[in-house]
């Protein structure tokens, strides 16, 4: 007797698997379509510590930078801001901050997800425009640039 309901049982699999994958396929869809994993900044802090890789070549740059401040010459000072910049601004993109610029994307970032952001914005605003006008920076005020940068990068887990 259940040998004659062995087509049945088949058929009743084959709809099953069917509804099972349009249901999955549902899912999926609805979850791309409310942008669920698009926001990282509530657990993008820590996103540079499960890449080695990323953050072996975020320590090389920033040893470059220091050694750049270390020599003192203007125009590797000039280009420790412009790296440092670069590197912070890669690290804020990462953690799902938006800005076409590096001072927008430094205004996009709040106090309270970066205490020391204002700081940060004040002082970079300083040194750019030194920059844009070709100025000479004073070591001091890119060493200062540099620790508010660090501490910024010592908050996402890029630095130590």
């Amino acid at each position: 007797m259940l040998a004659s309901f062995a087509p049945l049982f088949f058929w009743i699999r084959v709809v099953s698997a069917v509804v099972s994958f349009i249901l999955l396929g549902g899912i999926v869809y609805l979850i791309m379509q409310i942008d669920y994993f698009s926001d990282r900044r509530e657990y993008g802090w820590r996103i540079w510590r499960g890449k080695k890789g990323e953050k072996k070549r975020s320590l090389r740059k920033w040893k470059t930078i220091l050694e750049d401040v270390a020599s003192g010459d203007a125009s590797r000072l000039t280009n420790a801001v412009l790296t440092a910049q670069g590197l912070v601004g890669e690290t804020l993109r990462v953690a799902g901050y938006k800005g076409a610029s590096f001072g927008e994307l430094l205004h996009s970032v709040s106090e309270t997800d970066v205490p020391c952001i204002v700081e940060t914005r004040r002082m970079y605003k300083d040194i750019s425009e030194y920059i844009e006008k070709k100025e000479e920076l004073s070591r001091q005020d890119v060493k200062a640039l540099l620790r508010l940068f660090r501490e910024i990068l010592r908050q996402f887990g890029v630095v130590d």
